[in-house]
């Protein structure tokens, strides 16, 4: 059987010498550590995410309670994942690939939202993803990846995204102040496109580390979307689909 790859999110003390013991843990299961993704740290404690190849996957059992072995140390999950990659280039990679679009679609409109949603799912391991129209304007989903919610849903979210902001705006709250709780649903503002970005995840959840993420894959899909923004016939036109307006190329 090839070598299988995990993504273990695991909570560490913040003290020298944790990693390095964690390291030496995974190498006495024949684990190869490919990746370290810092996600979270506070309170004395550090939340990494490991990108780790397995021989097979009998030796799970056997690596969690080695790891684990470790003082202190706790695993929040562990999962099988497509990519080797570890998150930093799938963001980065996330990022070429949207600035790239005009280059590779130059005449095709309707389609940038469709990247967008797609690119973020895969770099950011989401379970969905969707480009709502900003609620200053009849709320449209232009386009969703993985298994989204029901449009209405969407467009009520990003409305209340929208509204939150706005009020603590409103309030002189510094927007980069705020610290955002652990939730597996977020979403990013493209304030330039008249857009949002909706994050999801079905079954953990985005940390600190996450989010920065997706605010750095935010920024340059919002610049690319306000220089090619749909065209009239995209925004004006809806497909009813279970009941909910959808937005489709005209």
């Amino acid at each position: 059987m090839p070598a299988q790859t995990y993504l273990m999110r695991v909570w560490l003390p913040d003290r020298p010498g944790v990693l390095g013991a964690v390291a030496t843990r995974l190498g006495a299961v024949k684990g190869d550590l490919l990746g370290i993704d810092i996600v979270e740290r506070g309170g004395g404690m550090v939340i990494d995410e490991l990108l780790i190849s397995l021989p097979d996957d009998a030796v799970i059992g056997l690596m969690i309670r080695e790891v684990t072995a470790v003082e202190d140390v706790r695993i929040e999950d562990v999962r099988l994942v497509e990519s080797s990659r570890d998150p930093a280039e799938l963001t980065l990679d996330a990022c070429a690939t949207i600035v790239e679009w005009p280059l590779r679609h130059p005449a095709v409109n309707g389609t940038l939202a469709e990247l967008i949603c797609q690119q973020t799912l895969t770099a950011l391991r989401c379970s969905w993803t969707a480009v709502v129209n900003h609620p200053g304007v009849p709320g449209r989903v232009l386009a969703s990846a993985g298994i989204a919610p029901a449009a209405s849903w969407l467009v009520a979210y990003a409305s209340g995204a929208h509204h939150a902001r706005s009020t603590r705006a409103a309030s002189g709250t510094p927007l980069g102040a705020v610290v955002e709780p652990e939730t597996d649903t977020f979403c990013i503002h493209l304030d330039r496109s008249d857009q949002m970005l909706v994050l999801g995840r079905d079954d953990f959840s985005f940390l600190q580390g996450d989010r920065r993420k997706a605010q750095a894959i935010g920024r340059v899909a919002d610049a690319l979307a306000a220089l090619h923004p749909p065209t009239a016939a995209w925004s004006d036109c809806g497909e009813e689909v279970n009941g909910d307006l959808l937005a489709t190329p005209g």
